[in-house]
């Protein structure tokens, strides 16, 4: 339904959480105007971002799959004894074609090198709040190298997680994306207790595992890297009622993905019939608690890997998962795991030291 007041709503912050609810309001709303304001001088940085097609409300696709970079009908994961292809669709947007077609279709709604007082924003999607306790959280870090092959590489479907990799530094995984028939993003991740990385390092690995496939790299056209927080300890939500994804203190505690959290917290402004500011901000405030509150269960599996389990043996706790079904760990990856889907995640002799698992079961609060 359109506003029948011409309103106008600030958005600070120019990412993906920025950029998707810039489009979802004026997908629903077009006559609202909509200011989305970020203080550098390009839009969502280098980084890449991915989904699964079950964590999408089905109302979404319509103005959420122009975005999209590139779809595959299947993905794969591989552990040191056990491989599998699961035949879900698996979608991913690269921060430079999601800020060109912003840029293309709503360039008069954007302000670049434009500091938005946070206070004065209506909605607030930038940046991890401060961490008062860093112990309270593991990390998953990533280097990922974009090149292009001199042959063709083969690979025709993403492969979400290699482990059949030397585990260092905790469950350590490669993750790569056939872009086209000569370009590969090849990330090497970890799971980790230290936020650190070795940029050179790291490079070096990726590399290596590229000339093990085969893939005789000619270009090495982009990087990306980062250190996401992964809570084990239910933390304080920051500005409830009008902040999204990280801005909010909010992502998937196990997988890091913030694009099917942030779908949920738009979900919540779209599901208003008519555009008004208060019930709009109480409607997110309630989504945002609901998923904090709803998360505990992946900051219990967060405590049981980081804190029960050996690190180098932390792989054993994600081969055991991914041999269950199929619907069960997209709804896992949604995080909308069921009552039923954690009896079943847990049910069985645990893959940690029983008396670590038992010191893990109460989150107590920092």
């Amino acid at each position: 339904m359109r506003s029948s007041v011409s309103e106008k709503v600030c958005i600070a912050g120019g990412g993906l959480a920025g950029c998707l609810l810039l489009v979802a309001l004026k997908n629903k709303w077009p006559d609202v105007i909509v200011e989305l304001h970020e203080k550098s001088s390009i839009l969502c940085g280098d980084h890449t971002w991915s989904f699964h097609h079950d964590d999408v409300p089905k109302a979404f696709w319509p103005w959420l799959e122009p975005l999209v970079t590139c779809s595959w009908p299947f993905y794969q994961v591989f552990f040191p004894r056990y491989e599998r292809q699961f035949n879900s669709k698996y979608y991913s947007i690269k921060s430079k074609d999601l800020a060109r077609k912003i840029l293309e279709q709503y360039s008069d709604s954007v302000f670049l090198n434009s500091s938005l007082d946070l206070v004065q924003a209506d909605f607030i999607t930038v940046g991890w709040p401060p961490m008062s306790k860093p112990e309270s959280f593991g990390y998953q870090k990533f280097v990922g190298l974009e090149v292009t092959t001199a042959e063709p590489h083969g690979l025709k479907g993403p492969i979400l997680k290699d482990v059949r990799e030397p585990q260092t530094d905790g469950y350590r995984f490669f993750y790569v994306l056939p872009w086209s028939d000569h370009k590969l993003l090849i990330e090497d991740t970890y799971y980790s207790n230290s936020p650190q990385l070795n940029f050179e390092n790291i490079k070096s690995e990726i590399l290596r595992y590229a000339d093990r496939h085969g893939w005789k790299i000619s270009e090495i056209n982009s990087r990306e890297m980062g250190s996401l927080p992964l809570e084990m300890i239910r933390q304080d939500l920051k500005n409830a009622n009008k902040s999204f994804g990280a801005a909010a203190g909010l992502a998937h505690p196990v997988t890091g993905y913030t694009l099917p959290l942030i779908l949920q917290q738009i979900d919540s402004v779209l599901d208003l019939d008519q555009f008004k500011m208060g019930s709009i901000k109480k409607s997110l405030e309630l989504r945002n608690k609901k998923l904090s509150k709803n998360f505990s269960f992946y900051r219990l599996l967060n405590r049981m890997m980081f804190k029960a389990a050996v690190p180098e043996k932390r792989y054993v706790i994600l081969e055991r998962f991914y041999r269950l079904s199929e619907p069960l760990i997209q709804r896992f990856y949604a995080g909308q795991t069921t009552f039923f889907d954690r009896i079943r995640i847990l049910s069985g002799k645990p893959p940690v030291p029983l008396a670590q698992a038992i010191m893990c079961l109460k989150e107590s609060r920092p």
